[in-house]
């Protein structure tokens, strides 16, 4: 419990900051690595906001994430990046 109520700390206090510094864009590596399932949800829905407001926000990951909310689903864009090429 305390460390779930740490992480929602930590991700209010970050988007406060956010918020304010109005950024054209945002990027995340790996934000939802080694988180579980429900929290790494979070997350993603968390950074869809900002997209919802006019941030272009740019996830770096080795895989897409598993279970998205069909509002992200319909948002994302997956580009590859393999031997120095980005394609579809």
């Amino acid at each position: 419990m305390c460390n779930s109520l740490w992480k929602t700390h930590s991700l209010k206090s970050a988007s406060k900051n956010w918020v304010v510094s109005r950024p054209a864009f945002l990027i995340a590596d790996e934000p939802t690595g080694n988180l579980d399932e429900s929290y790494a949800t979070d997350i993603l829905e968390f950074l869809y906001d900002f997209q919802q407001v006019g941030t272009t926000v740019i996830i770096a990951s080795h895989e897409v994430p598993k279970n998205l909310p069909s509002s992200i689903q319909n948002a994302v864009k997956v580009l590859h990046l393999q031997n120095g090429e980005l394609t579809q």
